[in-house]
Formats: structure tokens, sequence, C-alpha cells
């Protein structure tokens, strides 16, 4: 039996949102041109599908030539989506280019620094033959997709843990020298996760 319990009657903190999985939908960047999500939140992680040069309001490419406005709007249009999904182009922690012409690469490094150009992200690039959609005009020179972390605001919610007690947001129970540490977050997204841990002093 517990000798002590002891509540604590304010906690607040961040989590990354828990294992549920959230589709990430914006009009502030190109809609999806197949069966695919243009992002997913997952374990605190922000999975970013391959971002294209295209208007997202004509969905037709920027420029059909020119490499670095084609790379300057996939950024752009990577980082709305970031935005949408509560997340931003400073917490990229991976990013995968797929190049039509790996002599482009100079040109995509000078426009891609400006956008990370503190601590920039892991990333792989690779040249490839082809890009889907593409008409044969090298329209689709470039596409970038990224992994970014994701980190929301928790909202308070009350937690009992016994009949007659209840405390906001975590309850403590002394067992000699034992710890019984029970949280409830929820999260902006409304994902509740609970966390359970034992101590022992």
């Amino acid at each position: 039996m517990f000798k002590r319990f002891i509540g604590l009657n304010r906690y607040y903190s961040t989590l990354s949102g828990g294992n549920k999985k959230i589709v990430i939908t914006t009009n502030e960047a190109p809609a999806a041109i197949g069966p695919y999500s243009q992002a997913i939140k997952a374990n605190g992680q922000i999975f970013v599908s391959g971002c294209l040069g295209l208007d997202p309001k004509t969905m037709q490419f920027t420029s059909e030539t020119d490499v670095e406005i084609q790379t300057q709007v996939a950024l752009q249009n990577m980082s709305k989506i970031l935005d949408a999904a509560g997340s931003s182009m400073s917490k990229v922690v991976k990013t995968t280019i797929l190049l039509k012409d790996i002599n482009d690469f100079a040109k995509v490094n000078q426009v891609y620094s400006k956008y990370f150009s503190v601590d920039p992200p892991a990333r792989s690039t690779f040249a490839v033959r082809d890009l889907p959609k593409n008409t044969g005009h090298n329209q689709r020179q470039i596409v970038i997709q990224s992994i970014a972390t994701a980190m929301e605001k928790l909202q308070l919610q009350p937690l009992s843990l016994h009949d007659s007690l209840t405390f906001p947001n975590i309850a403590i129970l002394q067992w000699s020298d034992r710890y019984f540490i029970k949280i409830r977050f929820v999260t902006a997204s409304q994902a509740t996760t609970t966390l359970d841990l034992l101590m022992k002093r």
C-alpha cells in the first residue's frame, strides 16, 4: 500500500504528440498530384512529401528551365507545409534532393543554403534519369522532401488517481523508496498521451 500521496498542482511542458498519425493539408502549398499526403505527422516528426517548384494556385511550374527558381519555390512550398504542421524550416533534420541533372548541384546549393544557413539538416542528393509528371521539356528538374521535428504545446487536463482526489496534471504516489508517477497530456491536435513512470529513490 502506498504510504504517502503527493499532488502537484501545476505542470507545463511540450510533447511531440505521441504516435497518432495525422494527415497535414494546406492550400498554401501545391495539392498532391497522386495518392499521397502533403505531409504526415507521427511519432514526434513531420514527414513531408517531395516538394516541387509549382505555383499552388495554378499548379503550374514557376519556371520550365530555371532550376534555381524551381528550388526556391519548392523550399517555399515545404515551409508552408511545415507551418501547417506546427513546425518550421529550423526544425528540419533531414532532406532528400532528386535532380535530373547533377550539373545543377552547385546552383541548387546556392539557393538551398539561404534556407538552411545555420545548423543545416542532414541531406542526401541523387541524380535521377527522370521524374514523374515530366513533360519532356525539362520542366521538373528538382524534388525536395524532408523530415522535421514536431513539438506541440499541451492543454492541461485534470487527472484522477483516487476516487476522492483529483489533480490537474501530475499525480505522484510514494511507497517506501519507490515513486509511481502518472502524467496525462492532451496535445493541440487533441491526442491524449499518458505517461506512467516508476522510479526508485
